[in-house]
């Protein structure tokens, strides 16, 4: 099952990655997606973090704990565009 993820614009805000309620939303959302493009593809939070160019500690926090602080919207938006690019294990 393929989701896609839509990431809108909420004003100047939502351009830089502030936090709002639907900044916080989208982040949110884009954790849910690289969490289960990791997941779909079989791949290891360290070979994730190279296709998703992030820090190995920044990913296992996504996965694990939902945590985005310190990742931009934009950040998070090109993991999930990286991720969903790799293509998906048979």
């Amino acid at each position: 099952m393929r989701r896609d993820t839509v990431y809108g614009n909420d004003g100047l805000g939502g351009n830089l990655g502030l936090t709002g309620p639907s900044g916080a939303q989208m982040k949110a959302d884009a954790a849910l997606a690289i969490a289960s493009a990791l997941h779909e593809r079989d791949l290891s939070i360290e070979q994730a973090a190279a296709i998703a160019r992030l820090e190995p500690g920044q990913l296992r926090g996504i996965v694990s704990k939902g945590r985005v602080d310190g990742l931009s919207l934009e950040q998070l938006r090109l993991a999930v565009e990286r991720l969903e690019r790799r293509g998906r294990k048979s």
